[in-house]
């Protein structure tokens, strides 16, 4: 959605993060065992990366990146992490979880990229971070499986051999 909005990044953040609220509260109330949801969402992101609009020619912005841009953006990553924590007993464990994942840090890549190089190249991270999403997905749908049985060291390495694998298959997929 942060990518299809070309009005300045308080709109499209502010649009992104309203549709993804609407189908997180929806979610809330749908129970889906690991493989089906696994499956939805792969088929999601097949969807979102041939619906992401192309990059267009960006446009010189003429000017290097700040010196305080990557520590803004630590900052500001940290202060969420940091918030999500805080509040994560009063928000529960279903909000804190929608806080926490994946579109809150995506939409500070695409804020601060928008704002030092304009929205084509905000669409160029929303575009790359899409196929990466596979990998977050094989990582957790193998934590969920592998958890109980295998215990937290094996699940993990698991988890981490899965993502690289899955990965390693998208990027030599992207490059073709």
């Amino acid at each position: 959605m942060f990518a299809r909005v070309e009005r300045g990044w308080p709109v499209a953040l502010a649009s992104a993060s309203v549709a993804y609220l609407v189908v997180a509260a929806a979610m809330r109330f749908v129970a889906i065992d690991t493989i089906p949801l696994a499956a939805l969402v792969v088929a999601v992101l097949i969807v979102a990366m041939r619906a992401a609009p192309k990059a267009r020619e960006r446009v010189d912005m003429g000017r290097p990146t700040p010196a305080w841009d990557l520590p803004a953006r630590i900052t500001v990553a940290t202060a969420l992490v940091v918030g999500i924590t805080l509040f994560a007993p009063t928000l529960g464990p279903y909000a804190s979880a929608a806080l926490a994942s994946f579109p809150v840090f995506a939409s500070i890549l695409g804020v601060f990229e928008e704002r030092a190089m304009g929205h084509a190249a905000a669409v160029d991270v929303m575009r790359g971070l899409i196929p990466g999403l596979l990998g977050f997905t094989a990582f957790f749908v193998t934590v969920a499986l592998a958890i109980e049985p295998l215990g937290i060291v094996a699940t993990y390495a698991l988890a981490t051999a899965a993502v690289l694998a899955v990965q390693g298959v998208v990027l030599g997929i992207v490059r073709r």
